[in-house]
């Protein structure tokens, strides 16, 4: 375990490198409103700050927080995220955002699913090319034919089918990832805790979706259940 002085001097550094990235996020966002001839400049200062900010975010997860319980509530996450979601797609992508009613609890931590869904929706805004549709997150609650549950997160787009070069395409081939592509830690992470990530994506339909899957701590939900019931 990391020595109490050390963490508290990292989770420091941590803080203030997260708040410079969301800085330039902001600056960017509000260059692309400014003027029209710098938005290409201002996209790429955007999208770089983004992926950034998730990489900070895996370290963080990763090198400068001791050892914990991993866990948390998936339909807190989603609804506490969706500002961010809609700043990350932009004012030009419609963004919907469905929650399925339940307190499912996953073993996997905030940060880690806060990273690997914003990659997921800037996955599908970077796909579109025009006249886009709207990118669709949604979570569901799944019984399997052994009674068992899982706790899902759909991530829909209308982009068509991945091509080589996007982050999707990754995902739809299952083939190598190499670690300047910000999705792969977030996946790694995902599947150390028993999650499961698919592609679906069918020629001739527009529509790309992205579940990702992840069984339910049974132990958490059940004390939580107790002690509303109190």
């Amino acid at each position: 375990m990391m020595n109490p002085i050390w963490q508290a001097d990292h989770d420091e550094i941590l803080e203030d490198i997260l708040e410079e990235f969301t800085g330039v996020i902001g600056f960017a966002e509000l260059l692309q409103k400014d003027d029209d001839r710098r938005s290409e400049y201002a996209l790429e200062v955007l999208q770089s700050a983004e992926r950034a900010l998730a990489l900070v975010r895996v370290l963080s997860g990763k090198v400068l927080q001791s050892p914990a319980p991993r866990t948390c509530r998936i339909n807190e996450v989603v609804l506490d995220l969706e500002p961010s979601l809609r700043r990350v797609v932009g004012p030009s992508i419609p963004l919907e955002v469905r929650i399925y009613p339940s307190f499912d609890t996953i073993p996997l931590g905030r940060r880690d699913l806060e990273g690997l869904i914003l990659c997921l929706v800037a996955a599908a805004r970077d796909a579109y090319s025009s006249s886009p549709g709207p990118i669709r997150v949604r979570t569901e609650g799944i019984k399997r034919g052994d009674d068992s549950r899982v706790s899902r997160i759909v991530v829909e787009d209308e982009a068509g089918i991945p091509q080589a070069g996007d982050m999707r395409w990754f995902l739809w081939t299952d083939g190598p990832c190499d670690l300047l592509n910000s999705l792969s830690p977030f996946a790694e992470r995902a599947r150390e805790a028993g999650g499961q990530i698919r592609i679906e994506a069918q020629p001739g339909d527009r529509r790309t979706r992205v579940y990702v899957e992840f069984p339910i701590d049974r132990a958490r939900d059940v004390g939580k259940t107790k002690q509303r019931g109190a």
